[in-house]
């Protein structure tokens, strides 16, 4: 089954129905945690082209928020502080080139990101547990702007258990993050 935004938002309805009224939940709730799910669990590759403009050196990424491989029309660069020489540097989600490009060339950040949309995505793998996860943060995200002291504890708790599934994700991938650096090693396999 591919992603869809329609059974997310459905599924977020049936776990805010009891708490709140559902009829208000709507697919921009669900593209607001999609965003967030895409952003914590790091599960999506995306690529980001940007035309180079001529002696600019610092490009801003919207997409891409690991970048693993930048290239520069077809030539990969390399990651390197050492200025002058055809390297990259990133700072957060920006590039900043290391020597000045020409004009009208193809910069692309390769890396884990937000997809540009939802519906029809068939990978990653197993889509319907990280759907479900999705549902669990709009649901909460929908329910923590009740004042109902109830609707918030359910929330809290659907936060928990979406917190839990990324963890999960994020394990399967092999992601280990350290103290200076983030690597990936290989993942086990493990029944959902």
């Amino acid at each position: 089954m591919a992603w869809s935004e329609t059974h997310i938002l459905n599924r977020a309805k049936e776990l805010v129905k009891v708490y709140a009224d559902e009829t208000l939940l709507a697919v921009d709730d669900v593209r607001i945690a999609f965003e967030e799910f895409a952003q914590k669990s790091e599960a999506f590759l995306v690529e980001e082209s940007i035309v180079t403009v001529g002696g600019q050196r610092v490009y801003p990424l919207t997409r891409v928020i690991r970048v693993l491989e930048v290239t520069l029309n077809g030539t990969p660069l390399q990651q390197s502080r050492q200025e002058g020489t055809n390297t990259y540097q990133l700072d957060g989600n920006t590039i900043i080139l290391n020597f000045s490009p020409d004009a009208n060339l193809t910069l692309i950040a390769k890396g884990y990101g937000i997809p540009t949309a939802i519906n029809g995505l068939t990978q990653p793998q197993p889509e319907q547990y990280m759907m479900e996860a999705v549902a669990l943060m709009t649901a909460s995200n929908y329910l923590r702007r009740y004042g109902d002291a109830q609707a918030v504890d359910r929330a809290l708790i659907y936060s928990a258990q979406a917190a839990e599934a990324i963890t999960e994700i994020r394990r399967r991938r092999g992601y280990v993050r350290t103290q200076r650096s983030a690597s990936i090693v290989p993942p086990t396999r493990r029944q959902l």
